[in-house]
């Protein structure tokens, strides 16, 4: 496919924007959406159900996260410096975000791992960035 149609379907927004941006389209669906969590994800994982049930005891319990160890994923400039995974409550909520996360121009994918997303660093934003 071409390039230009390529680069042309995205916003100039960085990694770091479009993120965010899905990230609030998450919670308008009912995802809970937080991070970075300071504990691992077992930990996390326990504290954000119990968390998202307490202040939405009428809901589904949606939920993901990202851990302390992705807290610098972004560069200075909004720049995904590497793949950042997304932890969530379920395999449902994995593929909701994948969806939303695309919808706003972030490149994600489920894994083999159940319950994750993995964010990679957009080539495009790469490439206009370097010109």
């Amino acid at each position: 496919m071409n390039e230009a149609i390529l680069a042309g379907s995205r916003d100039s927004a960085t990694d770091r924007r479009r993120f965010e941006r899905a990230v609030g389209a998450l919670w308008a669906l009912g995802i809970v959406a937080l991070g970075p969590m300071g504990s691992g994800p077992d930990r996390a994982h326990e504290a954000l159900r119990e968390r998202v049930t307490r202040k939405f005891p009428g809901g589904m319990g949606s939920y993901l996260f990202w851990t302390a160890g992705n807290a610098r994923a972004f560069d200075t400039r909004g720049r995904l410096t590497g793949s950042l995974t997304l932890h969530c409550s379920s395999d449902e909520v994995a593929e909701s975000a994948v969806a939303v996360l695309q919808d706003h121009g972030v490149d994600a994918a489920a894994p083999p791992e159940p319950a994750t997303v993995v964010i990679f660093p957009s080539a495009i934003a790469r490439k206009s960035q370097r010109q």
